[in-house]
């Protein structure tokens, strides 16, 4: 028995249905002939899942859903055997410029591994960028906000459809009665026919969870300083840590996201990891190559916001 379920979807080849719960994606194999489905396949982990929608010609899986109004989208690949769908990536981010509510409706593109997510608040566009390995967002308005992506829009969105060339895209919205948008509404969405990443450069820092820094103090796991914390073959918890270099970097803020991050001139520092307080607006994040157990990746704290 599957309890909570949310959505479903059939496979391109009808041989499987997708079924979609608040936790899990499962896969039920279908016989053509007589309907019967059986299970065969489970993939867990998730939490909040909403919906779920084919993309690319039938070749990946989206699963959307919602952390705390913050939106979640995941990618399945299905080429390989649509049978046992392979996560690829997944995007969350819980920060307050990006909210989403409850119920996001989507609308899968057939041209791209992408897809266009609406929600209550605001309008995303996520797409699998197989060159960076990882999923990324294309696209992002939010309702109220007009100084952000555009024209502002006082709406919650109720449903949605895509035209068959894939050109544009409608969704029926209706008010919120008492703030001055009692009345219902259908808006009209152009669609890019390319959907490309929104970012300029791809970053190539991966972010470090145990890496952590606040105005003047910088964490690693449980260590922290005031200054710096040096790493020379530390071990923590049985894995070895070696920093070979750091330095911190800035961008813009609001729409960082939209801008390259610059290295910030005498910041650079030789196995160790050092505090900074900023001064001036905008994003901050320490950035460092680190050897742990011998492999060298770069990697990058948290961001530290100066408004």
């Amino acid at each position: 028995q599957i309890e909570r379920l949310q959505d479903l979807a059939i496979s391109a080849d009808n041989a499987f249905v997708y079924v979609l719960t608040t936790s899990a994606l499962h896969v039920l194999t279908r016989d053509q002939a007589t309907g019967n489905l059986a299970e065969t396949f489970v993939q867990d982990g998730f939490e909040n899942l909403r919906s779920l929608a084919l993309s690319d010609q039938g070749r990946m899986l989206f699963a959307i859903g919602d952390r705390s109004r913050h939106p979640f989208a995941a990618v399945f690949d299905l080429r390989l055997d649509p049978g046992r769908p392979r996560l690829l990536g997944d995007w969350a981010l819980d920060q307050e410029r990006y909210v989403c509510g409850h119920s996001p409706l989507n609308l899968a593109r057939e041209e791209a591994p992408a897809i266009d997510l609406l929600c209550e608040e605001a309008t995303f566009g996520f797409l699998w960028d197989a060159d960076a390995g990882r999923l990324v967002r294309t696209d992002y308005q939010r309702w109220w906000k007009a100084e952000l992506d555009g024209e502002e829009m006082s709406a919650s969105g109720s449903a949605a459809v895509a035209s068959p060339d894939g050109r544009h895209a409608y969704m029926a919205i209706g008010g919120y009665p008492g703030y001055g948008s009692d009345n219902t509404q259908i808006s009209i969405f152009e669609r890019s026919q390319q959907p490309t990443p929104r970012y300029a450069q791809r970053d190539s820092f991966e972010r470090l969870l145990p890496l952590s820094v606040t105005p003047a103090i910088v964490r690693f796991g449980t260590r922290q300083s005031h200054s710096c914390i040096g790493f020379d073959d530390t071990a923590i918890d049985g894995v070895h840590h070696r920093v070979v270099a750091s330095r911190w970097q800035w961008r813009t803020w609001p729409r960082g996201e939209d801008t390259t991050w610059t290295d910030i001139q005498g910041s650079e520092t030789t196995g160790a990891l050092c505090t900074r307080t900023p001064s001036e607006p905008g994003q901050y994040r320490l950035v460092a190559e680190i050897a742990i157990d011998g492999t060298h990746g770069h990697y990058a704290s948290n961001l530290l916001t100066q408004q």
